[in-house]
């Protein structure tokens, strides 16, 4: 999690050149999530036996914009203009 954290902190600026605040945190960060998401959720459903998968699917899913709706706040506040951090 703290790589992904690094590389989306990274990429983040270069996405966002002109209007930066907490909802373009966010949806930044959401819009990496779906790409992680659907990659990690849907690999490990079919590497393992889970059943139902679909339970696994919603939960993972509630998981993941947890995590990157949290991570889009943090970009957000950190990258807001006019921050004097």
């Amino acid at each position: 999690m703290l790589l992904q954290g690094a590389v989306i902190a990274y990429l983040y600026p270069l996405y966002c050149k002109s209007e930066r605040s907490i909802i373009q945190g966010v949806k930044f960060s959401l819009l990496i999530g779906c790409v992680v998401y659907s990659v990690m959720g849907f690999a490990m459903a079919a590497k393992i036996n889970i059943n139902p998968v679909s339970v696994y699917l919603v939960c993972n899913a509630a998981f993941q914009l947890i995590q990157f709706t949290v991570t889009g706040i943090a970009l957000g506040f950190i990258y807001r203009k006019g921050n004097r951090l």
